[in-house]
């Protein structure tokens, strides 16, 4: 029998550790003094303690090696499942450095831009929360909203080019208030809150090769201005580009938040709103 100060020599474990295993179930001793409380182990309990102190270094929460102990048929599937979320939390980390260094070394900057006419196809985003029964406080999990715009501009670039057009542009979406059924229903639960917008070159689409609930339009030219964040979409870089842009001054125009749009950039989304003279607005929300 081995004492825990020979047993932890051999393992090359700390006692600490070995205890904190015992605890846990992972590596029990073979023997306790009821009295002094003394662990003892056999030689052959060196193996076990070798997989469980590997299984941790990689990272695997102490229910995962029990797991992987118990079922060891198990153990792959675990570890490459393990190894697929490490890949992903990287990922994470380096995107958010990539922000950092946007962030550190050059605050994003709003900018002017004549945004030309382009034909679009457009499509609402369905309100997943209200599918499922949630409350408002459900309706903008950012994580969600990213995931189903994806969808949707997924769908409408397959449309396209099964209508033998090209996507000529960056997709974007744009508060569902474009009409007054829209704006009726952007205050229910059940929405749509969302539309997205893919442009296209095709001028002309006969309305019935469009899908239900899929509309051909004409996106006008406008002056906007705009801030782009990089990264993924989030409420606190929607926050930030909205206060930026509120903050721009600007002589006899004001920024329409009506006709905002969310423009989906390869390094992160571009907040644009149309700039609107003082002397030519008219109220959307009359028509």
């Amino acid at each position: 029998m081995l004492s825990i100060s020979d047993f932890s020599q051999v393992c090359q474990l700390p006692a600490q550790t070995l205890r904190f295993y015992h605890s846990e179930g992972l590596v029990v001793p073979a023997e306790v003094d009821p009295r002094t409380g003394y662990r003892r182990y056999t030689f052959d309990q060196v193996e076990r303690a070798l997989l469980v102190a590997t299984l941790r270094r990689a990272g695997l929460a102490v229910r995962l090696v029990r797991h992987a102990l118990a079922h060891p048929e198990d153990t792959p599937e675990l570890l490459r499942n393990h190894r697929e979320a490490i890949r992903r939390q990287r990922q994470a980390e380096d995107a958010a450095l990539d922000d950092a260094r946007v962030f550190v070394d050059a605050w994003p900057q709003v900018r002017e831009q004549a945004t030309p006419a382009t034909f679009a196809l457009s499509a609402a985003v369905p309100a997943r929360a209200a599918e499922r029964g949630e409350t408002h406080e459900a309706w903008y999990d950012w994580d969600e909203l990213n995931e189903a715009v994806w969808e949707v501009v997924n769908r409408l670039a397959s449309l396209a080019d099964g209508l033998g057009a090209r996507v000529s542009g960056a997709p974007w979406r744009c508060s569902a208030i474009e009409t007054r059924e829209q704006r009726r229903r952007y205050h229910t639960p059940e929405g749509p809150h969302w539309l997205v917008k893919v442009p296209v070159d095709l001028e002309e689409v006969p309305p019935e090769r469009l899908p239900d609930g899929v509309t051909h339009e004409l996106f006008e030219t406008r002056t906007e201005m705009s801030i782009e964040m990089p990264g993924e979409d989030s409420a606190a870089k929607y926050a930030a580009a909205l206060s930026r842009l509120m903050a721009h001054p600007l002589d006899n125009a004001f920024l329409d938040v009506a006709r905002m749009r969310h423009i989906l950039r390869p390094g992160g989304v571009e907040t644009a709103m149309a700039v609107i003279a003082l002397d030519e607005y008219e109220d959307p929300f009359c028509s």
